[in-house]
């Protein structure tokens, strides 16, 4: 069977994705035994190792960003690390908004993940500094010999227009490009496959290696977003959620900036994974929705590791507020459930899009009381994409059109993307109560989340 490889190197596992030039999928999944490098590498080994022989012709690649491997990793900063709180208010007090617009072709957003916070962070707490790259440019390196990114997983540092670094930038943080990996476009060939690593993988050697790009947009490639007033919720870790639109919105708490088709605007989560984790380890009986409102459940905080949109604190925790002598299981596991859709709807009050229909994919797609909560809660249609590994399908789809199979990503769009299930608002007015108690709370909490921080030094 013949077709392209996608790889996406997740925040808890590398997932794997074939499709063959016929349409067939087969996927893979293997889980991090131990989050480091050589963690990632030994992963993705043991996934090829899943797959069926494949006559595989190209393979793309996707990562996670925000996540640094400073000097080979001898020091590694991760994208939900309390770190570069001083490093990000010093950028944002120091360079203007229209600096940054001309320079890194968007605002730069209250997010300590992007580029410009974490090098100065690094700079500060490190002698000499050689080299930064993220784990696709070292997942890049070990297949191809060659550290290379593109510059949509270096935004924020990168200039989308020019698709290389923003020299000003560069010179504001006096830093050189050359510690940083050269850019190259998303479908450019950026090498193949070595020996030392056939060995390793057992794939071929001189297989096509294709550079991908960050999870994100690889994920909103994978799931059919492309028209203006497209809505999205892409799952997983972190939550990605907002829309297409015709140009940037300046604003600090949310992001904005180019993509591969317009313009993206977007919050991202920092915890609405872990929530659902949490809430399937403690309380695994689950609930419907539709029977626990009355019962008055807790309203729940999903800040589990901080907060990213459109609050940024790393400081932040989960909190159950308004627990009872009543509540069990269902309203605990509600709560959660509610919590995270509630930081959905936060961030898209931010964003000044209309409202329509949101194509949803990822992880969480999968859970239909989930799906329809979602949409009673945000008040709109929800779309499941029919593949929920979107970030490795995009990767494939980029394979595809760097190899020539398609034409650009719009085609490779139509081949792939489809959609599987919908879910329509039934009980919007429910919320609208909670909600603002929600709201409220954290701002009552934000000093006293800070006051934990320092207890739990002592």
């Amino acid at each position: 069977m013949s077709g392209f490889l996608g790889i996406d190197l997740g925040t808890s596992s590398v997932k794997l994705l074939f499709r063959s030039r016929d349409g067939n999928i087969l996927r893979a999944r293997e889980a991090y035994t131990e989050k480091t490098p050589q963690g990632w590498w030994a992963a993705l080994c043991r996934g090829i190792g899943k797959l069926p022989p494949l006559e595989i012709e190209g393979v793309g690649l996707s990562s996670q960003v925000g996540t640094y491997l400073v000097n080979g990793g001898e020091s590694i900063i991760g994208w939900d690390a309390a770190a570069g709180v001083e490093e990000l208010n010093k950028i944002k007090g120091d360079i203007s908004q229209e600096t940054f617009l001309s320079e890194i072709s968007m605002p730069h957003p209250d997010l300590l993940s992007y580029p410009m916070p974490a090098i100065l962070y690094a700079k500060k707490r490190m002698e000499k500094i050689h080299s930064i790259c993220m784990p696709k440019d070292f997942l890049m390196e070990k297949l191809t010999g060659h550290r290379l990114s593109d510059p949509y997983s270096w935004r924020g540092l990168a200039n989308l227009e020019t698709e290389d670094y923003s020299e000003k930038m560069l010179d504001y943080l006096n830093v050189s490009a050359d510690i940083l990996p050269p850019l190259l476009p998303p479908s450019a060939l950026a090498g193949r496959l070595t020996r030392e690593a056939a060995l390793e993988t057992g794939l071929r050697e001189g297989l096509p290696i294709y550079n991908g790009c960050n999870d994100f947009f690889a994920a909103l490639l994978g799931s059919g977003v492309q028209r203006n007033g497209d809505l999205f919720d892409i799952t997983g870790t972190s939550e990605h959620v907002g829309g297409v639109a015709e140009e940037n919105l300046r604003a600090d708490q949310v992001v904005s900036g180019k993509y591969f088709f317009h313009f993206v605007r977007y919050g991202v989560t920092a915890s609405s994974g872990p929530s659902l984790n949490l809430m399937r380890r403690l309380f695994p009986g689950g609930c419907n929705p539709k029977q626990i409102l009355e019962k008055m459940p807790p309203v729940f905080l999903p800040y589990l590791n901080g907060e990213r949109c459109p609050i940024c604190d790393p400081n932040a925790r989960g909190v159950f507020f308004g627990v009872s002598g009543n509540c069990g299981e269902a309203e605990m596991a509600y709560a959660v459930m509610e919590g995270v859709c509630f930081s959905l709807k936060h961030i898209l009050e931010k964003l000044q899009l209309p409202r329509g229909r949101m194509i949803v994919t990822g992880g969480a797609a999968e859970n239909p009381a989930l799906n329809q909560l979602k949409a009673d809660i945000l008040g709109m249609e929800l779309t499941i994409s029919r593949e929920k590994e979107a970030s490795a399908l995009g990767a494939c789809m980029i394979a595809m059109t760097g190899a020539g199979v398609c034409a650009g990503f719009e085609e490779a769009q139509k081949i792939c993307c489809g959609e599987a299930e919908y879910y329509s608002p039934e009980n919007t007015d429910a919320f609208t109560d909670r909600f603002a108690l929600y709201k409220r709370l954290y701002p009552i909490l934000k000093d006293e989340f800070q006051a934990l921080r320092s207890v739990k030094k002592q």
